[in-house]
Order: C-alpha cells, then sequence, then structure tokens
C-alpha cells in the first residue's frame, strides 16, 4: 500500500515525511481499509481524521481520491449502429430527439463540403461526353449511373412530376442553411456539455479547433448534458422545419449514391479511368479517405454522448458518467477538427488579421493559400 499511497499524495501535491506515511498506513490499516479506492467512502472530516490534514490539504486530497476512483472505472462505449432510423430520446418531459436527424445534420454538411454536387455533376459530364463517342447503346448500368447524377440537374418544373424528385431542386437553400448551423451546434453542444468553458465568440475558426485538441474532461455532469441536449434538439428541429427534413433525407439519400458510384469498376471503364483515385482526378477533386473517417468519428462521438441519456445505470452514477464522456472525448482526438470547419463551414477571419489580401481574393486557389497562412499566424498567438 506504500507505494500507492505515495502516488495519491504526489497526484494531490501534498509531501509528508517517511514517519507521517507509516502513521497514515497504520491509521488506514485500523480502519481495515485494503484498497486506496475504498477513500471514497470517506467524509471530509474522516480524511482530515485518518492523514492528520488541515482544511486545504484535506480538499487536495480528496480531489486526488476523486480522480483516483475515476480512473479505475471501466465503461464500454456503444458501437454507431449500422441502422440509427428512429432512435428517438426523451431528453426531458417535453423535450424529445431524433437522434437519426441529428446524424442527418452532420452528413449533410459533410459530404456537401466534400464535394457530392462536383462529383455527381462532373461525371454527368463526362458521361455525356462519352456517350456522343458511342455506336452502340449504353449498357443498363451505365444508364443507371445516368439517371442518377442527373438527379443533380433536373429542372423544377419537370421534377414536379414526382414528390420525391421535387425535393432535389430546393436543396441549396437548406444546404446552407445546415453548412451555417453545423458547426457552431455541434461544437457548442461539446462546449456545453462536458463543461469545456470555451467562449466560441472570442475565437476563429482554427483556433477553436486547436483549443478542441488540447481540451480534457475536467468535470461533467447530468444537468450540463441534459441541457446541452435539448438545445442541440431545438437547433436542430429549427433547420429541420416544415419540408426541410424530407429535402434533406432526399438530397442525403442521393449524395451517398453519388459517393457510392465512384467506386464502381464498370463505370470507372467506361469512363477510361484505372480506379477510384484516378476518376478523381478527372472529376477535379483530391479525395482523402482519412478525412472521411475523421469526419465519421464526430458522428459516432455525437451519437454516443446523446445515448447515454438512456443509460439510467451511468446518468445515476457521476463517477460512471465522467469516465463514459472521458472515454468518449479521448476517441475525439482522431478527428482532424480544422479539416472539420473548413469542410462544414466557411472561416471566419477575426477584424485583427483582415487586410487587403483577403478583400482581393479571387478564386479558390489563392483562398486556400490565404487560409494556410492563416493557419501559421494563429498558430503564433
Amino acid at each position: 500500500m506504500k507505494n500507492e499511497l505515495l502516488k495519491l499524495l504526489e497526484s494531490a501535491g501534498i509531501k509528508v515525511k517517511e514517519e507521517k506515511v507509516k502513521e497514515i498506513i497504520q491509521n488506514l490499516q485500523n480502519e481495515e481499509v485494503t484498497d486506496l479506492s475504498d477513500l471514497r467512502y470517506f467524509d471530509k472530516n474522516d480524511l482530515s481524521s485518518l492523514f492528520g490534514f488541515k482544511k486545504l490539504n484535506t480538499a487536495k486530497l480528496q480531489e486526488a481520491i476523486k480522480k483516483l476512483n475515476r480512473k479505475s472505472i471501466q465503461v464500454k462505449l456503444p458501437e454507431f449502429p449500422k441502422e440509427i432510423s428512429n432512435v428517438e430520446l426523451t431528453v426531458t418531459g417535453k423535450t424529445k430527439l431524433n437522434v437519426e436527424n441529428v446524424i442527418n445534420f452532420i452528413e449533410m454538411s459533410m459530404l456537401s463540403g466534400l464535394g457530392a454536387e462536383k462529383i455527381g455533376k462532373k461525371i454527368l459530364e463526362l458521361l455525356e461526353q462519352r456517350m456522343n463517342e458511342l455506336e452502340e447503346p449504353a449498357s443498363n448500368e451505365i444508364v443507371n449511373v445516368y439517371k442518377l447524377v442527373a438527379k443533380l440537374d433536373v429542372p423544377e418544373q419537370l421534377a414536379a412530376l414526382d414528390f420525391n424528385l421535387s425535393l432535389l431542386p430546393k436543396r441549396h437553400k437548406v444546404i446552407d442553411n445546415i453548412k451555417t448551423e453545423v458547426v457552431p451546434s455541434i461544437v457548442g453542444f461539446i462546449n456545453d456539455a462536458l463543461d469545456f468553458r470555451l467562449v466560441m465568440s472570442d475565437f476563429n475558426s482554427i483556433i477553436l479547433a486547436k483549443n478542441l485538441r488540447s481540451k480534457k474532461v475536467e468535470d461533467v455532469s447530468i444537468d450540463n448534458l441534459i441541457l446541452a441536449s435539448e438545445e442541440l434538439a431545438v437547433k436542430t428541429n429549427k433547420v429541420f422545419a416544415g419540408l426541410n427534413l424530407k429535402i434533406t433525407e432526399e438530397t442525403l439519400k442521393l449524395y451517398k449514391e453519388v459517393f457510392s458510384i465512384i467506386e464502381d469498376k464498370k463505370l470507372q471503364e467506361f469512363l477510361g479511368a484505372k480506379d477510384t483515385r484516378d476518376l478523381l482526378k478527372k472529376i477535379g477533386l483530391d479525395y482523402n479517405p482519412k478525412v472521411v473517417k475523421s469526419f465519421n468519428l464526430l458522428k459516432e462521438l455525437v451519437y454516443q454522448m446523446l445515448i447515454v441519456l438512456q443509460d439510467d445505470e451511468i446518468i445515476t452514477n457521476p463517477e460512471m458518467l465522467y469516465a463514459y464522456c472521458q472515454n468518449v472525448w479521448n476517441k475525439s482526438k482522431l478527428i482532424d477538427w480544422v479539416e472539420l470547419f473548413q469542410v462544414t463551414q466557411p472561416l471566419k477571419t477575426p477584424e485583427r488579421v483582415k487586410s487587403n489580401k483577403e478583400v482581393k481574393m479571387t478564386n479558390d486557389e489563392t483562398d486556400m493559400e490565404y487560409k494556410a497562412e492563416l493557419l501559421e499566424e494563429s498558430c503564433r498567438w
């Protein structure tokens, strides 16, 4: 027990002499303490008596014991389900949160930012060029791909003949709305739920991303988690009001199909591409699978932080809830937060770094070059 006791005192920032250590061990043995994790059952007066500490060191010791107990708790995180339809949580008596809608909220912004529109429209253009060269009918597989990507460019008058198709021309306004809301809503949820106390209005995207990567869960409470979940539910429902949810569902389905066809070997062969990467080069996109994996982790993180609300065993035990949230947040360190901000929301530059150069931005290449300079500058702040 001596070594464990010394580590506990060291973590509390308390120095004691050898004789004092022997005295404490004897006191603990008298109370039949066989493991230091048992100290959680003693109140501050008991601890003060057992260790012979005054108020300050007793308070430090209590915090060290709390952290010691947290480390000893093992909580298994749920896996992200393959089917998430109709997963609804009752946050409070009046507020219900549809987890699928929140995931759609994230995915729509992600797939749009990764270039779903550009991929689909460029494939449509390449298909039309290639079909004009054919001396025979196109195969059914190629025609089906053409019919799919043509949905991205269907006239509103024609789309009106089919309800689901009629939703697609309305997607751009909804996407803009989602891309404006998704980052502040999700980061705000994490900030409030884990009590990070980041004043987000004082940060630009890059600085906020750096702070998120370096943050550790210091404290967490079920009240914070419930309030943050309620706020997220309100913001998500606001974005999906009216037909917006249906528009999102139909657009998301189309975007996922567009991303799946770039893996189609017959399409690649028809367009003269060697593989997926070569096809994306023809489209003009530098597709990074690591970035996609990073964004999928964001969906998992948010899902795990929400779904714990229905686990009574965890949410009624503050130490288990802390251990659970810490495990979730540890996984989040794999998320490329800077990339997330850049893809899902335009960078907002603080007034102090605006310059004439920013005003003169005229193309994507120059804009990306300037963002790199902003990154270097923000790292020096």
